[in-house]
C-alpha cells in the first residue's frame, strides 16, 4: 500500500477534452508486464482522492480515458477498486420482492412492490412442477406464486393435484394455478401434452421443478428388480422426461429474460430448472439403496443439463433436502422414535421446514442465483456430515457439550505426567 501511495504522489494530473489523464513515471524494476497494472492502480487512487476532496464526477471521463489512453490492460473496472459500488450490486431487496418473478412495467412504487410481495401486472412468469401436490414441491410452488408467478403442478392423483392447485392459488389474489392430474412422469407423451397445455393456457414455461419421486424402505436382499426399476423410472426417467418436455420453453424464456450480472434485469429471470434430490447417497444410507442410486443419477443429469444448455442461458441446479418436518416423507418413512431422535444428529439441532426449501428455490430462480449453475444446494442443517459421528456411548452432540474426556477405549488422550 505504501508503494501505491508513493506512486500516487509521484503522479501528475492533467485534464483536457473532458477526460482525466494520469502520467506515471517509468519504474524499471516493475518490468514491462507489471507496469501497466501499476499505472492503472495509481490512476485509480488519484481519481479516488479527487473524488473525495472535490466531489468530481469522473465516472464517464474515467471510462473514456481507460478506453482511449492505451495505458491499462482494459477498462479500470477490471482492476481492484475502492470506488462506491452501484446500488444494484448490494441492494438485494428487489431481488426477493417481485421483479424476479413478474415483470413490472411502471406505475408501482418501490415501496409498494417491496411490501406487497406480488406484482400487479399480467406479464407473470410460469412455474411447471412435477410432484407439485407433495409437501415440499407444493411449498416451493406456493412461494413462487406468492411472489407473482403463475403455476402448473403435475401429479398422478387427480383429486389431490386439483385440490392442491386451488389451495396454492390462494397465495396471491388473481393467481392462476393449473392442477393436471392423471399425468405419469414415466410416460414422455403425457409430459409433453402437459407442457403444451401449460404454455397454451398460462403463456409460457419459465421455471421448472422436477420433483416427482418414489420411495419406500427395503434392504437390497428384499428389493426386487421391478421395485428398483419403479424408483429409477419415476426419479430418473421422470426427471429426464420433464426436461425433454419443457426444454423448448425454457430456452425461449432464457432468451427472452437474459441476465448479465451487471445490470438489474428489467423483467426478471427465466429459463431455470431445479431438480429435487436427496443426501442419501453422499455417505450411504441403509434401506435406501434404490433411492440412493436414483438420486445420484438425478444429480448427474442436472450437471449435464447445465453444461449442455448453459450456453443457451439455462441454469440447472439441485436442491437436496435433509429431514424436513411435517412432510409425507417423514410420515411414511420414519418411526415415532426416529423422528424424536433425528434432531440430535443434526448440527442445527432441529429438523428443517418446507419454508427453508422454498427459500432455496427462490434464491436459485431469482436474480441472486444468476451465476449458480450445475450445483447442489444441500438444505439439511448439516445432517449428512454427521452420519459417522455417533459412536456408541459418545452421543452426538451431548458428549461434545459435556466437556468430558474420552475414556474406556485404547485410543484416548494420555494424561500429562
Amino acid at each position: 500500500m505504501q508503494s501505491l501511495r508513493s506512486l500516487a504522489q509521484l503522479s501528475r494530473i492533467s485534464a483536457a477534452a473532458g477526460r482525466i489523464r494520469v502520467i506515471v513515471p517509468e519504474i524499471p524494476s516493475l518490468g514491462p508486464s507489471l507496469l501497466p497494472r501499476w499505472r492503472a492502480v495509481a490512476k485509480h487512487n488519484v481519481i479516488n482522492r479527487l473524488h473525495r476532496h472535490s466531489n468530481l464526477h469522473i465516472s464517464s471521463a474515467l471510462r473514456r480515458s481507460s478506453e482511449t489512453e492505451g495505458q491499462t490492460e482494459g477498462p479500470l473496472w477490471k482492476t481492484p477498486r475502492t470506488m462506491p459500488m452501484d446500488k444494484y450490486e448490494y441492494d438485494l431487496r428487489p431481488v426477493f420482492a417481485t421483479a424476479t418473478m413478474a415483470a413490472c412495467h411502471g406505475g408501482v412504487s418501490k415501496k409498494r412492490m417491496l411490501t406487497r410481495g406480488s406484482c400487479p401486472t399480467t406479464d407473470n412468469k410460469v412455474v411447471f412442477c412435477t410432484g407439485g401436490a407433495g409437501s415440499i414441491c407444493s411449498a416451493q410452488v406456493r412461494a413462487m406464486v406468492h411472489l407473482g408467478a403463475n403455476a402448473c403442478i403435475i401429479g398422478r392423483n387427480v383429486e389431490k393435484t386439483e385440490n392442491m392447485a386451488k389451495d396454492i392459488a390462494t397465495a396471491r389474489k388473481g393467481a392462476k394455478v393449473l392442477g393436471l392430474g392423471a399425468v405419469d412422469v414415466r410416460k414422455p407423451e403425457a409430459l409433453v401434452a402437459a407442457a403444451e397445455r401449460c404454455a397454451k393456457e398460462l403463456g409460457s414455461i419459465d421455471f421448472v421443478i422436477a420433483g416427482a419421486a418414489g420411495n419406500f424402505l427395503a434392504t437390497i436382499d428384499q428389493l426386487s428388480p421391478n421395485a428398483l426399476k419403479s424408483v429409477m423410472d419415476i426419479d430418473v426417467l421422470g426427471s429426464y422426461n420433464t426436461v425433454k418436455a419443457t426444454l423448448p420453453y425454457l430456452v425461449e424464456s432464457a432468451n427472452k429474460y437474459k441476465v448479465d450480472g451487471k445490470t438489474r434485469p428489467k423483467a426478471g429471470t427465466g429459463g431455470r430448472i431445479i431438480f429435487v434430490s436427496a443426501t442419501l447417497h453422499y455417505s450411504g444410507t441403509p434401506l435406501q439403496s434404490h433411492v440412493s442410486i436414483a438420486k445420484a443419477g438425478v444429480d448427474a443429469m442436472s450437471v449435464s443439463v447445465a453444461i449442455e444448455q448453459g450456453p443457451k442461458g439455462i441454469t440447472s441446479n439441485v436442491i437436496a433436502p435433509g429431514p424436513i418436518a411435517d412432510t409425507e416423507g417423514m410420515a411414511r418413512l420414519a418411526t415415532d422414535a426416529s423422528r424424536k431422535e433425528t434432531p440430535r444428529l443434526i448440527p442445527s439441532q432441529r429438523m428443517g421446514y418446507v419454508k427453508e426449501i422454498a427459500d432455496a428455490t427462490i434464491y436459485l430462480f431469482s436474480d441472486a442465483g444468476n451465476f449458480v449453475n450445475g450445483e447442489t444446494i444441500v438444505v439439511d442443517g448439516g445432517q449428512w456430515h454427521t452420519q459417522a459421528v455417533d459412536k456408541g456411548a459418545f452421543k452426538y452432540p451431548d458428549f461434545l457439550l459435556s466437556g468430558e474426556t474420552v475414556s474406556g477405549v485404547a485410543g484416548m488422550k494420555k494424561s500429562k505426567l
